[in-house]
């Protein structure tokens, strides 16, 4: 059901669609000089159905 697969994700800090657009944003707006040849996005934290990696704190 929607509320328990809404629960996986309780205390976890997901990248969101305004994470990404922040990173274009400033990929796109660096001197002309610079080269963005490679980027790697991940997260901190991560949660799928069967395993949840949290920060530690």
């Amino acid at each position: 059901d929607k509320a328990r697969a809404r629960s996986v994700y309780e205390g976890v800090d997901a990248l969101t669609a305004g994470d990404i657009a922040e990173v274009i944003y400033y990929c796109t707006t660096l001197p002309a000089h610079v080269c963005i040849n490679d980027l790697t996005i991940t997260p901190t934290q991560q949660a799928a159905v069967s395993h949840v990696a949290r920060r530690q704190e």
